[in-house]
């Protein structure tokens, strides 16, 4: 194969993905050298595909045939086509096949599907195919309703109900980033007096954001603070600060979203799904931080300060 992989002819901003997928099997920078025949990671879907087409089947240098008896993917909605393709077909005949994933919580916009029926039967596949659950357990009426608000056009038809109310969400104004930065870390310090089994993600949409709050909230000396740079995850009490691309399916007690402002999170499909994600987290409270102009996703009774605080924490 002379060219699995073709890199753009300009360098992409890469600062969302971790350093160690920036880098290609030959060890080589993805931007870095020749267009053409370079392989990353990505492309082993591709090439497994091409042994399924060419040979029938997945197979060792034994000649064992891989043959699934039963699969059930979850976060489907993150895997490519071709990757699903490839992980049906590896299936026994007969064998049933589950996808389970939220279109809504996509991280990757490069996926290219948006519909689950449409996809099954593109690449037909059989595949038993779990409905969104009719009630959201997992954040307050409060959180979801921002979060619908915020995915626009991208929102289900259908709405699933929420299970409980909670504290208002709370879209925190300053006038720069030092400010935010110590008012958050006298925050973290009250809340660690108050409720010191309490988990707090702190949520920024790339790792420069997370690593300049990163810096002040650990001069502050903030405890039980950690910064989360590769799912290094320790699941305890405490505050994880990371970005939006690590913290997909987690579960915190309250959420800070560092810089919701339109600098970071514009009015695109790709940051309509992570500022849901990212708000989704929240199981009570969710803290909106802004040292620039609020983010347009955002409505206006929110970034007026209608019914919530501005400038201030919520109790």
């Amino acid at each position: 194969v002379e060219a699995i992989s073709t890199q753009a002819d300009d360098p992409e901003d890469l600062s969302h993905i971790d350093a160690d997928r920036r880098v290609g099997i030959d060890g080589l920078h993805v931007n870095e050298g020749a267009r053409q025949g370079r392989l990353d990671a990505d492309d082993l879907a591709i090439l497994l595909r091409i042994c399924q087409l060419k040979w029938g089947g997945l197979g060792g240098p034994s000649g064992h045939r891989i043959a699934y008896s039963h699969l059930v993917v979850d976060e489907a909605q993150d895997l490519s086509p071709l990757t699903l393709k490839v992980l049906c077909e590896a299936v026994q005949p007969g064998g049933p096949v589950t996808l389970a994933g939220d279109t809504a919580q996509r991280l990757s916009l490069e996926t290219g599907f948006d519909d689950w029926e449409a996809l099954v039967k593109s690449l037909k596949i059989k595949a038993n195919l779990l409905p969104p659950l009719a009630i959201s357990y997992r954040s307050t009426r409060q959180v979801m309703e921002l979060a619908r608000h915020v995915l626009g056009p991208l929102a289900p038809d259908e709405a699933p109900r929420d299970a409980r109310d909670g504290a208002p969400v709370s879209l925190l104004r300053f006038d720069e980033v030092g400010e935010a930065v110590a008012f958050v870390a006298d925050a973290l310090k009250a809340l660690r007096m108050r409720e010191p089994v309490a988990t707090v993600a702190l949520v920024a949409r790339s790792p420069e954001v997370a690593e300049l709050y990163w810096d002040g909230l650990r001069r502050a000396d903030v405890p039980a603070l950690r910064r989360i740079r590769h799912q290094e995850f320790e699941f305890s009490p405490g505050a994880d600060l990371t970005d939006v691309f690590q913290i997909k399916g987690l579960e915190y007690d309250y959420v800070i979203v560092l810089e919701a402002t339109a600098e970071h999170w514009p009015t695109t499909l790709e940051a309509r799904h992570l500022l849901h994600v990212a708000m989704t987290r929240a199981a009570h409270q969710l803290w909106l931080l802004c040292a620039k102009a609020p983010s347009p996703l955002l409505p206006a009774a929110l970034i007026e300060g209608e019914g919530v605080a501005t400038g201030g924490a919520s109790d």
